[in-house]
């Protein structure tokens, strides 16, 4: 593919994440809308490479700073937006018990460093943690890697069915 051809399609991918990313601002939607955005980035590493969908992350990930609402946007930053590229490098592995040792400790990184920009940059009050106090954080922290392991799972899903249906169809289009 052309270096102008790889720059329109990252362009229409950017384009359609952050359109995607606009619906942040619906209430319930802050956890789904970085997830769905960064979904999208799957086409970049298929259909071209993974530097090019790190290159189209990083520019979604400097616009939504801009556009989006603040907890979506530090969301797809920190994990959402480059986990489904650099997941296609992780799954290459051999090994399955490092495999998932490395993508518990990018998921886990990833959230707390998030949320301490949540904390201490954005002023988001944490003691607002209700009757369950200090116990609340450590089951969200369970409950979160739990939600992990199916997003994990439904990300390779995806994959597989973007390349039983639409790969070939857009290799078509995009002539390789």
């Amino acid at each position: 593919m052309k270096h102008t051809g790889k720059i329109a399609v990252g362009g229409i991918i950017s384009a359609l994440a952050l359109a995607v990313m606009f619906a942040s601002y619906f209430p319930y939607l802050t956890y789904a809308v970085p997830a769905i955005a960064g979904t999208i980035l799957m086409v970049i590493v298929v259909e071209i490479d993974f530097k090019w969908a790190m290159l189209v992350y990083a520019v979604i990930a400097v616009l939504s700073m801009f556009l989006m609402e603040p907890e979506a946007k530090i969301l797809f930053t920190f994990f959402f937006g480059y986990y489904p590229v650099v997941k296609f490098k992780i799954d290459k592995i051999k090994f399955k018990a490092v495999r998932w040792i490395t993508k518990f400790a990018i998921f886990n990184a990833a959230i707390v460093l998030a949320y301490l920009v949540f904390i201490f940059i954005f002023q988001m009050p944490i003691d607002d943690m209700g009757a369950f106090g200090k116990w609340a954080v450590a089951g969200v922290w369970l409950l979160g890697n739990v939600v992990f392991v199916i997003y994990d799972y439904a990300e390779g899903e995806m994959v597989g069915q973007y390349m039983r249906t639409l790969h070939p169809r857009i290799k078509r289009i995009l002539r390789f």
